[in-house]
């Protein structure tokens, strides 16, 4: 599974990264991800956007069980 987590002001439409400052990526992530940002960044709208699914049977699956944003 690949994922890029961004921050923007505005509430992401279409890519989230069109218009947001994106705060990480993981590739190949798989069990528990950690995505943290080299810089620290401020935002209303956080997005997790999954760019590559990983194959499940038939179908294609990706899940979020917990996200957390912190602050410095």
């Amino acid at each position: 599974v690949d994922v890029t987590v961004t921050v923007s002001e505005e509430r992401p439409e279409g890519d989230p990264t069109a218009s947001a400052a994106v705060l990480g990526t993981a590739s190949g992530a798989e069990g528990t991800v950690r995505i943290a940002g080299e810089q620290p960044v401020a935002g209303r709208w956080v997005a997790v956007w999954f760019t590559s699914l990983a194959p499940d049977g038939r179908w294609h699956r990706a899940a979020v069980a917990e996200a957390r944003v912190l602050a410095p």
